[in-house]
């Protein structure tokens, strides 16, 4: 009997065999915590583009996983068949087409009440062509503010999908437009979506309390204790200082790296601890050797929220160049934060208060701040309780459950 999803997402970001080798199920299971449906089928159009390096994943059919009694993932491919490799539009228009053949044949559509896309790009695209097949209202999410990391990295968000900026802000533009509700997760990002031309009564704000594992809300005292872990990798008695990004330029990790240069630590013992996987590995490296400072720079890969969570009840400090939802698991952990003013940063990071904010980019200001906070004992404990509790005030998992059941039902009426 085929599948009947009630909800179906569109979405280009973690694979399954990420998601569950990372236990960030939550990121797939939190888009209907309300249990407003009863089957969600969610769809990676793109999936084979996160499997570069592995050859027997690239050229692939479409494939679908069970990740629970609720939620199907589909996977899609960008590269249908390694005999036209040599073709790559082609063969990205035929894996496209064998994913949409894919949903017909192995999918009962009828029951779809609502579509859902996290991005307003490639997902949003597919998101508009099923609203207007099946005639059901579109929801798109803004999870960022687009236009400022294109300001700041020159290049689109989605490089190996659009030749330039322009192509994909007008495909934004036009998805926006189209859909029926956009959600963003605070106000800065919101400005991005008015400025697209949106109207503000089609507008609402989704804070990313519902994105967080529960392990991220358990008390730092009965959290993983990730003491040997850290003794086995050489960090014993030194300030822990966090990192948490996709290693990938828009993230500018690299500032992270280049603050600790300013921030003038040779009487501080410390190491930073780089947790993510992506890119721009190779190059961070590079660069923390040609600094000087390799030997205080661990690069972790990705871990699981689990152990994550035992880390940033040890840490010491956090730096956020760019961050999101890692933000907000940073402050349930009860950890300062030094960060740029930019994005949502100003939401949870209030200076003198649970961080120090820095102008955006200003990597001398950064470093000068990490210092700072490493050598007063005393104000980063008053810090870690404030953010602790603004943490806690602004991702309450009972508010945002409310919330998103008025949007869905608000949508399906």
């Amino acid at each position: 009997m085929k599948v009947a999803p009630e909800l179906i997402v569109f979405y280009s970001a973690y694979t399954f065999k990420f998601l569950k080798e990372h236990g960030l199920e939550v990121y797939v299971t939190s888009r209907d915590v309300s249990k407003s449906f009863k089957k969600i089928l969610t769809i990676n159009p793109i999936a084979s583009l996160q499997h570069q390096g592995d050859a027997g994943c690239i050229f692939v059919r479409p494939l679908s996983y069970s990740l629970d009694d609720r939620n199907e993932i589909l996977e899609g491919t960008a590269s249908r068949f390694s005999l036209l490799s040599r073709f790559p539009h082609l063969n990205f228009i035929l894996g496209q087409a064998s994913c949409l053949i894919y949903i017909f044949t192995r999918y009962d559509l009828r029951k779809v009440k609502l579509i859902r896309a996290e991005d307003p790009r490639f997902s949003g695209l597919w998101g508009l062509i099923f609203s207007k097949i099946l005639r059901k209202p579109l929801i798109t999410g803004v999870w960022g503010n687009p236009s400022k990391i294109r300001a700041a990295t020159q290049k689109p968000l989605m490089p190996r999908l659009f030749q330039n900026i322009k192509q994909e802000i007008t495909l934004e533009r036009y998805v926006l437009l189209k859909s029926r509700l956009v959600l963003a997760q605070n106000e800065e990002n919101l400005t991005y979506v008015k400025s697209m031309g949106v109207a503000k009564n089609r507008l609402r704000l989704t804070p990313l309390g519902v994105g967080i594992d529960k392990v991220h809300y358990e008390d730092r005292s009965r959290r993983l204790d990730v003491s040997l872990d850290l003794l086995n990798i050489g960090v014993s008695q030194e300030k822990i200082i966090v990192c948490i990004a996709r290693l990938e330029e828009m993230k500018n990790v690299n500032h992270a790296i280049r603050s600790i240069v300013f921030a003038e630590l040779a009487d501080v013992p410390y190491k930073l601890l780089i947790i993510g996987q992506g890119s721009e590995l190779e190059n961070l490296k590079n660069l923390a050797t040609s600094l000087g400072i390799a030997e205080n720079i661990l690069f972790l890969g990705s871990r699981s929220q689990l152990w994550i969570a035992g880390l940033l009840a040890r840490a010491d400090l956090a730096i956020a160049p760019l961050s999101g939802r890692a933000l907000l698991e940073i402050g349930l952990a009860g950890c300062p934060v030094v960060a740029y003013d930019v994005d949502w940063h100003s939401e949870i990071v209030l200076t003198n208060e649970t961080g120090i904010l820095v102008p955006n980019l200003d990597t001398r200001a950064l470093g000068v701040a990490v210092r700072c906070l490493l050598k007063d004992d005393s104000l980063r404990r008053k810090m870690g309780e404030n953010i602790l509790r603004l943490a806690n005030k602004l991702a309450s998992p009972e508010k945002q459950v409310a919330n998103q059941k008025s949007i869905y039902q608000e949508l399906m009426r």
